[in-house]
């Protein structure tokens, strides 16, 4: 038997340089000593006992890893398009010639381009993956709430939620530094690292109605977020920003508190954001709801692995933005208004003129639309995204993949009329459209296999999911026709199995700050007494 598994590990572990003849016969007396079964499992763990250390073949494999990684990461190449399942739609590949060469997905055209140039110039080591990022999120903030992407039975917002996921010290900082340069020539944008909690975010969108939140430690964040006793607040913000994804088209409501003066309703919020992280901290901060119901749906997450060269030192430059690109992004604001203020005739709201798209309250966009051909192949993209969809977390990321991609399409489609200096109408091309596939598409097949090994169901959303049910079951035995349940009832049908009184407390308050639950109001618009809740319509 001892002959048999020594070939057996022999073979397994060749050329690794672990067993040898010595080893072995450390081993050996401890098999004569068992008088049951022995696998291979066992022998491991008398190997650990004796001080064997897996790692270096561990190692191996991972630094295989990070070079294939890095390797694709640094073409960034694309593959020919699939056949359309459509009939009498013609194959993306066929429309145009661009669609069939490999491109490099940090080079979209336009100013999303220019910024990025930018940013890589700033950046200590030979990537564009960080500059390409905040380029993205700030053209993003720059079409504040004059645009809405316009497409076949389909208006979406410009906005984007974008996360940097990177190693510490290969290059954050040149995504923030592509951001701040934009923010500080546009006073329309608020620019915040972080929020105190929802509350905060909504008053700073009443304030300024475009948002774009930086938040340089984002996995941990989420992790505070996601602790019951001492993440409330953070939990708001981020609940806050996932109902924000989805509020373009809408309204923000005006909200009542207890403590603090009324919040006004925000008509077409825009919140983008750009955060950076390690990704030990994303994923350490991952459950089934973030990944599932939440935030990662709504987000891009933009992957750089491994840690790429070094730059020379003379190769570096420390140089703001050029004067041009400073004045063509400066002028932004200033044109659209003119132009905004010739063609719409405001004592008719709600009325489409000269092709622009109607709001709320008489706002009005201009729409980013999209070329003949781009538009034959929407139906085909999305059918793609659609066929993705096979269950599990990848089906919760991919179920989002279309509007993303009309998303970060109609974003560069915004740059290149920046550049080209047709603001009123963005177009959004073959090239544009293929080139926003690839790179959504890229940056969910790097994220899904991290997702699914890391995701896991957290305490914290347990909690709220029992407060939640247990107040809907309470308002179905009310004899109150407004389904109010006393505070105190359902604190006392929550509390117990583990949770401390504190706990409970604290999950519904952070669900009465996030909209989920509603308090009744007294006729001085305070919380009636005894507190009375219900969950929102």
């Amino acid at each position: 038997m001892e002959l048999h598994l020594a070939e057996r590990w022999e073979t397994k572990r060749d050329g690794v340089g672990w067993l040898t003849e010595e080893k072995w016969e450390r081993l050996a007396p401890r098999l004569d000593a068992n008088k049951r079964m022995v696998t291979i499992r066992t022998v491991i763990h008398w190997a650990r006992e004796q001080s064997w250390d897996p790692e270096p073949w561990k190692h191996t494999a991972i630094s295989n890893q990070y070079e294939q990684a890095a390797e694709k990461l640094a073409k960034l190449s694309t593959q020919v398009p699939a056949e359309p399942r459509q009939e009498g739609l013609e194959a993306i590949g066929d429309a145009d010639e661009t669609a069939k060469t490999p491109r490099d997905l940090t080079r979209p055209g336009g100013l999303v381009e220019i910024l990025a140039d930018f940013g890589e110039c700033r950046s200590s080591r030979k990537t564009r993956i960080p500059a390409i990022a905040g380029a993205i999120a700030a053209v993003s903030a720059l079409t504040q709430r004059q645009y809405i992407i316009s497409t076949p039975g389909y208006l979406t917002s410009p906005g984007l939620q974008v996360v940097l996921v990177c190693e510490t010290g290969v290059g954050k900082e040149a995504a923030r530094d592509v951001v701040d340069a934009v923010c500080s020539l546009n006073d329309e944008i608020g620019h915040a690292e972080s929020y105190a909690s929802g509350q905060a975010v909504h008053r700073a969108l009443t304030d300024r109605p475009t948002q774009l939140w930086a938040n340089d430690e984002y996995g941990r964040y989420l992790k505070i977020a996601a602790q019951a006793k001492t993440g409330a607040n953070e939990f708001g913000v981020i609940t806050m920003s996932v109902k924000l994804h989805t509020m373009f088209g809408k309204n923000l409501p005006r909200r009542v508190y207890a403590s603090s003066a009324a919040m006004a309703r925000v008509d077409h919020p825009l919140l983008v954001t750009m955060h950076t992280t390690t990704p030990k901290a994303l994923y350490d901060a991952m459950d089934v709801d973030t990944v599932v119901d939440g935030v990662l749906g709504r987000q891009l997450v933009i992957q750089l692995e491994g840690r790429p060269a070094l730059k020379p030192l003379g190769e570096l430059s420390a140089e703001g933005l050029s004067e041009s690109i400073r004045k063509m992004i400066g002028e932004v604001l200033t044109k659209l208004r003119d132009a905004k203020a010739k063609r719409v005739n405001h004592n008719a709201a709600f009325v489409d003129r000269d092709g622009l798209v109607p709001g709320l309250q008489g706002h009005f966009f201009f729409p980013i639309s999209a070329s003949d051909d781009a538009e034959r192949h929407f139906e085909i993209i999305r059918e793609d995204c659609d066929a993705r969809v096979t269950g599990g977390v990848a089906a919760a990321l991919w179920s989002r993949a279309y509007e993303q991609i009309l998303r970060v399409s109609g974003v560069v489609a915004f740059g290149h009329a920046v550049t080209d200096d047709n603001l009123t109408s963005p177009k959004i091309t073959m090239d544009i459209l293929f080139w926003a596939r690839d790179f959504v598409y890229h940056c969910l097949e790097e994220l899904i296999p991290e997702a699914e090994e890391h995701a896991s169901d957290g305490d914290r959303d347990k909690l709220q999911r029992a407060i939640m049910r247990n107040l809907k079951k309470l308002e179905g035995e009310q004899a109150d026709p407004d389904r109010w349940v006393r505070k105190q009832s359902l604190q006392q049908n929550i509390k117990g199995r583990g949770r401390s009184s504190r706990d409970v407390k604290d999950e519904i308050e952070t669900l009465i700050e996030c909209g989920d639950i509603e308090v009744e109001k007294g006729d001085d618009s305070a919380p009636a007494s005894p507190a009375r809740l219900r969950t929102s319509l």
